[in-house]
């Protein structure tokens, strides 16, 4: 789904909250001066009125300016999740603003039910709250069984950069297919989709000869679901040299994710001018 119909969907919903809010606002409006001085504020799971509050702007009200907030909040939440993981959290975003649709019909319908039955045009409070509930009920189960769903999914390499080094924002520096021998560092820099839970990477260099010069591993548990993560592993170049070993010639490094073999990434030392 492209970025131009996730926000077209995102701004209808708003549109579409928004003008439900402010129907509910009216309606408190045209209503208020016929309104009784005890406004039922709670209803028990009969339907029936068990609490009741002094008429005010707060025990009115208060419904349509709850569901502003809580769409705007909501939707804010559910928005930056998207821009931070880019187009793979786009289910995350329409299920987010669905979740937020649900919760704010909620409020907007209790708007309706307060003034009815403060007015007495209402019998209890399932005909107004019930449609809402079991959509809220739905999508909560649905947006709980999400990531589930997510970290049952394999991890899928994207791409990989051999570079010297990596900047704060895990981007590369010094990328390339040759290096000088008093490089600093050799890193790869890869990329993946759906890389949760445990994970385990392993990396082996082979050096000129085509031995294998180093093994490294990576393990962590993530708890936080990413959509897209990178990931670095750093060779130091300069203690092979301290070694005795040539450095210069055709290198090559593995990525094992989990065991398996992922990719085989070639690159070249030169000597030093």
């Amino acid at each position: 789904m492209s970025e131009q119909v996730v926000i077209l969907i995102v701004v209808a919903v708003n549109a579409w909250l928004l003008l439900m809010a402010h129907k509910a606002w009216r309606l408190g409006q045209e209503n208020y001066s016929r309104l009784p001085d005890r406004i039922p504020v709670h209803f028990g799971l009969t339907g029936k009125v068990d609490r009741y509050a002094r008429k005010s702007r707060l025990s009115v009200f208060w419904a349509p300016a709850a569901s502003v907030i809580t769409q705007v909040f909501m939707t804010g939440v559910f928005w930056t999740i998207y821009k931070a993981e880019g187009p793979d959290a786009a289910v995350i975003l329409l299920l987010g603003e669905a979740l937020t649709f649900s919760v704010c019909w909620i409020m907007v319908r209790v708007q309706s039910l307060i003034i009815n039955t403060a007015l007495g045009v209402s019998a209890g409070a399932w005909s107004y709250m019930g449609a809402p509930l079991a959509l809220m009920l739905v999508l909560t189960v649905l947006f709980t069984a999400w990531p589930f769903y997510m970290l049952s999914q394999p991890a899928q390499f994207q791409s990989a950069v051999i570079c010297e080094t990596v900047d704060s924002n895990l981007k590369p520096i010094g990328s390339g297919q040759d290096f000088s021998e008093e490089a600093k560092s050799i890193t790869i820099l890869t990329s993946w989709k759906n890389l949760n839970g445990d994970v385990r990477l392993e990396y082996r260099w082979y050096g000129p000869g085509g031995e294998l010069v180093h093994r490294g591993e990576f393990k962590k548990k993530y708890k936080q679901m990413k959509f897209n993560r990178s990931m670095w592993y750093r060779l130091d170049l300069p203690y092979f040299r301290q070694q005795g070993m040539a450095v210069a010639g055709d290198w090559s490094v593995e990525v094992y994710e989990g065991g398996r073999k992922i990719t085989r990434e070639p690159f070249r030392v030169t000597p030093a001018q």
